[in-house]
């Protein structure tokens, strides 16, 4: 999704819709550690794309809407409609113009009412409502949202250096039967581990059994659930990471949280507010998008008074992995597949037109045009300030909240990334 979003591929509308659909159905039946928000996120752009195409949508607006249709998306498969809408701001789109605003807020609140029709209005996940802890709990909220920022680094890593060594010459299918059949056996010795997220929680939460409230088993849940996923990733087969992410790390919150509650017994708190604080660091390490995470967490389990401590350990999640150093899996994953496609230089045939916000403290903020270092190939051919579409000269100082219209040529789509830098607040 955002390699098409970046212009470097295009949907095959027809054909992701039947891939995702039935594909997806089947893998999440058959035990596959994935999550059904992957495919939910294709199939609402593609249908975004259809309706693009059908409309006539001019190409300036048709990525806003593809965008939007995969916020939308995300909004139907956990029934959170202000995480959709998130998602597209701050991890697709990256921007917040008007349009991407009132699309993507739209289409995720649309998405949301149809969902609820049919499926009804409670929070996707059953969970315990928590009630909020002392502000003294604080430091074991982030303590525990550290090991569990340092787990979603850990799975970045392993799963780029596994997706990096598939070999080319395993097909899907072969990929997908080995796979398959260490899940058979999976499912017969350790069923939990191919269990969906609910599942997962009602175990580790609701203690169905004596074996559900010890250390090691929570340990040896999260290794099988780790390793798991990542085998589940590479065969290629329609699953996302989202849901199997959450459930990692809600497993690493629980543990971490047990290992402080033996070093510090008074400041023990319940498994189930390690367990959100756990996915949230994971999460927002992993992705690097907090807000979204943050949003999704509250809406999935219906804890909303619980916001300021899910902030806490997404802003520790979020600063951990930008410390450490490690890309956004998303990001690092896109460069990857585009790399062994051979299309991070692919030519254009047709100019490609960008809307960048700039944003406060970013290398454009009050800087004049004429000083401003573009990519080549780039040309900005309209700026909006203070409610007003002018034509830019090279004196036209810039200001946070300015909207621009960038030009690029044809072949030149690889430097949109690089103007989003330009436009982003600096790090």
């Amino acid at each position: 999704m955002k390699s098409v979003l970046l212009h470097l591929r295009d949907i095959r509308a027809v054909r992701l819709l039947l891939v995702k659909f039935f594909g997806g159905a089947t893998v999440l039946g058959t035990g596959f550690s994935l999550g059904r928000e992957g495919p939910t996120i294709h199939l609402g752009a593609a249908v975004a794309d259809g309706v693009a195409k059908v409309l006539k949508v001019p190409k300036k607006s048709k990525y806003h809407l593809i965008a939007c249709g995969g916020g939308a998306g995300l909004a139907a498969a956990f029934n959170a409609p202000l995480a959709g809408f998130i998602f597209v701001i701050e991890e697709l789109r990256r921007e917040l113009s008007p349009i991407t605003y009132g699309v993507a807020f739209v289409a995720a609140v649309t998405a949301d009412a149809v969902t609820r029709f049919i499926v009804g209005p409670h929070p996707s996940l059953r969970f315990t409502i928590l009630e909020q802890p002392n502000f003294s709990s604080v430091w074991i909220v982030a303590l525990v949202s550290l090991f569990a920022a340092g787990a979603g680094i850990l799975f970045n890593k392993v799963l780029l250096r596994g997706a990096e060594r598939v070999p080319d010459n395993w097909k899907l299918w072969q990929r997908g039967a080995a796979v398959g059949a260490a899940i058979g056996l999976m499912t017969v010795t350790f069923p939990l581990a191919t269990g969906n997220i609910q599942e997962t929680f009602d175990a580790l939460l609701q203690v169905h059994s004596p074996q559900a409230v010890s250390l090691f088993f929570c340990m040896a849940l999260l290794i099988s659930k780790f390793l798991l996923t990542i085998a589940s990733y590479l065969t290629g087969v329609p699953g996302g990471i989202f849901a199997p992410m959450l459930i990692q790390g809600a497993l690493v919150g629980v543990v971490g949280g047990r290992l402080v509650s033996l070093g510090w017994p008074a400041s023990t708190l319940p498994d189930a507010m390690y367990a959100l604080v756990g996915m949230c660091g994971f999460f927002a390490a992993s992705v690097r998008a907090p807000l979204t995470g943050v949003v999704l967490i509250a809406e999935m389990t219906g804890n909303f008074n619980l916001l300021f401590l899910l902030l806490i350990s997404g802003l520790v999640g979020y600063l951990f992995g930008e410390i450490v150093g490690q890309k956004p899996i998303y990001e690092s994953l896109m460069e990857l597949s585009l790399r062994k496609a051979g299309r991070l230089t692919g030519v254009e045939e047709e100019a490609t037109i960008v809307d960048l916000v700039i944003e406060p403290q970013s290398p454009a903020d009050g800087k004049t045009l004429r000083s401003i270092t573009l990519p080549p190939g780039c040309l900005i051919i309209t700026v909006r300030q203070r409610g007003r579409e002018h034509v830019p000269h090279g004196d036209t100082k810039l200001a946070a909240g300015d909207e621009l219209v960038v030009l690029l040529e044809g072949g030149s789509s690889h430097h949109i990334h690089t103007l989003r830098e330009i436009a982003a607040t600096a790090t």
